[in-house]
C-alpha cells in the first residue's frame, strides 16, 4: 500500500494498492482456518481505517486551505477598503484645503469691498453731516425765525385792535348792566308792593290748602292704621285658625295612637267580659230550663 500526501500546497491523489497471490495451496489450506479469516477481516478493517484517516486528513487539508484563500481575500479587502479610504481621506483633505483657499479668498474679497463701502460711507456721513445737515440748519432756523416774526407782528396787531375793540365793548356792556340791574329794581319793587297788597287773600288760601292738606293727611293716616289693625286682626286669626286645625289634628291623632295602643288591652277585656257573659248564660240555662238567651 502506497499514499501520497499533500505536497507544495496541493493535495495529492492517494494510490493503494494491495498485491496478493495466494497460492491454490494456501487457499485450499485456508478455507477452514477462522484465525486466517479473522486475521483477514482486520486486515481490510485496518485499511478501511486508513483510508477513511486519509479522507480525514484530505478534509482538513482542504478545510484549512479554503480558510487561508478566505484569509488571503479578506487580508486582500482590507487592504484594498484601507486604500480607498486613505485614497478618499487624501481627496477629503484636498478638497478641505480647496474650501479653505476659496474661504480664504472669498473673505479677503469681502474684507475689500467692506472697506471700499466704508471708505464710501464715510465720505457720504462727513459730507451730510458737515456740510449738508449744519446748512439744513441753518436754512430751517431762518425759515423758523421768519416765520416767527411775521407771528409775532401779527399777534401784536391783533392785540391792539382787540384791546381797543375790549375796551369798547367793556363799556357797553357796563352800561347795559346798569340799565338791567335798575330795571330789576324797578320790578323787585313792583313785585314786591304787589304782594304785599296780595299777601291777606294768599294767606287766606294757604290756610285753607294747609287745613285741606292737614285733613288728608289725618285721615290717610287714620285709615292706614285701620287698615293695618284689619289685617293684623285677620292674619292673627287665621293663625289661630290654623293653630287650632293644627291641635285638633293633632289631638285626633294622639287619640287614636292612644285607642290603637289599647286596642289590645280593650279587646282583651272585652273577651274576658264575653266569656264571663258566657259563664253566667251557661250556670242560667242549667238553673232554668226554659232560659232563651
Amino acid at each position: 500500500r502506497r499514499v501520497h500526501g499533500v505536497v507544495g500546497g496541493q493535495v495529492g491523489t492517494p494510490t493503494t494498492t494491495i498485491s496478493s497471490r495466494p497460492s491454490s495451496r494456501s487457499s485450499i489450506s485456508s478455507r477452514g482456518d477462522p484465525i486466517l479469516n479473522r486475521m483477514e477481516e482486520r486486515s481490510r478493517a485496518i485499511a478501511e481505517r486508513r483510508v477513511e484517516a486519509e479522507e480525514r486528513r484530505r478534509a482538513k487539508d482542504r478545510e484549512r486551505l479554503e480558510r487561508l484563500r478566505a484569509m488571503e481575500l479578506e487580508h486582500r479587502t482590507e487592504e484594498e477598503r484601507l486604500r480607498r479610504e486613505a485614497l478618499q481621506r487624501k481627496r477629503t483633505e484636498r478638497a478641505a484645503e480647496l474650501k479653505k483657499k476659496e474661504e480664504r479668498q472669498k473673505h479677503e474679497a469681502e474684507l475689500k469691498e467692506r472697506i471700499t463701502l466704508a471708505e464710501s460711507h464715510y465720505l457720504k456721513n462727513l459730507i451730510r453731516y458737515k456740510a449738508w445737515l449744519p446748512w439744513r440748519r441753518y436754512m430751517i432756523r431762518s425759515r423758523r425765525n421768519i416765520d416767527l416774526a411775521a407771528e409775532h407782528y401779527r399777534l401784536s396787531s391783533l392785540r391792539a385792535n382787540f384791546s381797543l375793540w375790549l375796551e369798547t365793548t367793556r363799556n357797553a356792556l357796563q352800561q347795559k348792566i346798569i340799565t338791567a340791574v335798575e330795571f330789576n329794581n324797578r320790578m323787585l319793587m313792583a313785585r314786591c308792593f304787589t304782594a304785599w297788597t296780595q299777601h291777606k287773600q294768599v294767606a287766606k288760601i294757604q290756610t285753607n290748602r294747609a287745613i285741606r292738606h292737614y285733613n288728608f293727611q289725618m285721615k290717610t293716616k287714620y285709615f292706614g292704621y285701620l287698615r293695618n289693625y284689619a289685617v293684623d286682626e285677620s292674619l292673627r286669626y287665621w293663625g289661630n285658625v290654623e293653630i287650632a286645625s293644627e291641635h285638633h289634628r293633632v289631638s285626633l291623632l294622639r287619640k287614636c295612637l292612644i285607642s290603637w295602643i289599647r286596642l289590645p288591652e280593650a279587646e282583651r277585656v272585652e273577651r274576658q267580659r264575653e266569656s264571663r257573659r258566657q259563664q253566667m248564660r251557661r250556670t242560667v240555662a242549667s238553673l232554668l230550663p226554659d232560659y232563651i238567651p
